[in-house]
């Protein structure tokens, strides 16, 4: 468990009159999201690309028709995505959940935490018939009464087609002490050298720079910059007024040039031209 820091609990944006959302994730050179976790049940179904989950202190690799599903107390990030990296999300209200897994065999989607392993890779003609279907509702959400309906048939196959594999996700465990370093990193002091770092989780320098890279896809900088960069949109975005200046030093940049490369390696834009495209869509702020 990542517990040594507080873990953002995510607030998802939902239309109050729908159960729940999916969308289309694509990697676009943007960061992926801190550690978080949620009120609503979570299933990602990779369409194509590689890329890594940490979940619960394993890290999971992705691969195309890998099935992952994520409870609503199960910490979670995205890392390591390929350039060509793809999957649909689909995200379910807890109302709906109860409403549709009344049996046996579906009731742990209603569970908060279940005990076992929900990530899983699909036979290629079940893994194309839920994409197809994502894409149907995707399409088709004008209708409220019957995309509600198509969210709770959507999760109830996707659940089946996890029941009938037994191929399970290759994952490997990470070790505590890259646990802590991420949790300092995000939620403690997001600019603190390696050094100090490595000292305040219990290891040499050089043994956490490799264990982190080793487990996580990314470097110690690497992860620090794509936190600032994750910490200065949220910032930025939230109208506070902020200049960009002062939101990229108090999300952790040392100065704005600083700041100004990074963003531009990491989004692919500077900073003004991505603003002027960027939107509020959800699946803008997710990974």
């Amino acid at each position: 468990m990542f517990s040594f820091y507080a873990v953002i609990k995510e607030e998802l944006n939902l239309r109050t009159e729908e159960d729940g959302d999916i969308w289309e994730h694509k990697y676009r050179g943007q960061p992926f999201t801190t550690i978080h976790r949620h009120t609503e049940l979570e299933v990602n179904l990779v369409v194509q690309g590689t890329g890594s989950y940490l979940l619960e202190g394993n890290r999971y690799e992705l691969r195309p028709n890998s099935l992952v599903w994520l409870f609503p107390e199960q910490n979670h990030i995205l890392v390591d995505q390929s350039a060509d990296y793809q999957m649909w999300i689909g995200v379910f209200k807890p109302e709906l959940v109860s409403r549709f897994c009344t049996t046996p065999v579906n009731r742990p989607l209603g569970e908060a935490n279940p005990q076992g392993n929900f990530c899983k890779q699909l036979e290629i003609t079940r893994s194309r018939r839920l994409s197809s279907l994502f894409k149907d509702l995707a399409e088709g959400r004008a209708d409220t009464v019957r995309y509600n309906a198509g969210l709770g048939y959507l999760m109830l196959l996707a659940w089946d087609a996890h029941l009938t594999s037994d191929q399970l996700l290759t994952s490997s465990i990470i070790h505590p002490a890259v646990k802590q370093a991420i949790q300092i990193i995000q939620h403690v002091d997001s600019s603190i050298g390696v050094q100090p770092l490595a000292n305040r989780v219990g290891l040499s320098a050089s043994r956490l720079s490799h264990l982190f890279k080793e487990q996580t896809g990314l470097s110690l900088v690497e992860f620090q910059n794509n936190n600032c960069l994750k910490r200065f949109l949220d910032l930025y975005e939230e109208g506070q007024n902020l200049t960009m200046l002062a939101a990229a030093l108090q999300a952790g940049f040392g100065s704005y040039p600083q700041f100004y490369r990074v963003f531009k390696r990491l989004i692919g834009k500077n900073p003004a031209q991505y603003f002027r495209v960027h939107s509020s869509n959800p699946a803008d702020h997710w990974s």
